[in-house]
């Protein structure tokens, strides 16, 4: 039973470090925006957008080279948080945030996600495990129906008896 459980672990377990990292950047953030002046500010942004998006960019090569989905699924994570990471400059002047703010935002919404996110691999791969588990599928299996023709013509049939 132990060993069925391991993929689970790991899936569960990638993703909250995936978490915790994001985090651990932001909170880094916050920091840089409060000790530093704004022209290190956006050379931090800037810096660190460039170097997502590479990550984020060659994540996907791997997933296409390797025709697997749940490489191609953190890849686009990444490029979403290095799309949201170019947008600090901008999103909270359009809209009349602070900074701060917007990434306290940031952070709500990939803990939410990232949650969430688990839970649903957690319950799909707990089902998954617990299918594969029966063996009901051996036991009944399906045998094909037998068809009887159909008769075209009632009105003959009725008159030969």
């Amino acid at each position: 039973m132990n060993i069925i459980k391991k993929p689970i672990v790991k899936t569960v377990l990638a993703n909250f470090i995936c978490l915790i990292l994001i985090l651990i950047y932001l909170g880094i953030f916050n920091i840089q925006i409060i000790n530093f002046q704004v022209i290190k500010t956006n050379q931090f942004i800037n810096i660190s957008s460039i170097i997502f998006l590479i990550i984020s960019i060659t994540i996907l090569e791997i997933a296409y080279r390797k025709e697997k989905a749940q490489i191609f699924s953190i890849g686009i994570e990444i490029l979403i948080f290095a799309i949201m990471t170019l947008l600090i400059k901008y999103l909270p002047k359009a809209f009349g945030y602070t900074i701060e703010k917007y990434t306290q935002t940031l952070i709500f919404i990939f803990v939410i996600y990232y949650i969430l996110k688990c839970a649903i691999l957690y319950t799909k791969m707990k089902y998954d495990e617990l299918k594969n588990l029966s063996d009901i599928k051996e036991i009944v299996k399906e045998e094909p129906v037998k068809k009887e023709a159909k008769r075209k013509n009632k009105k003959i049939v009725e008159e030969g008896k």
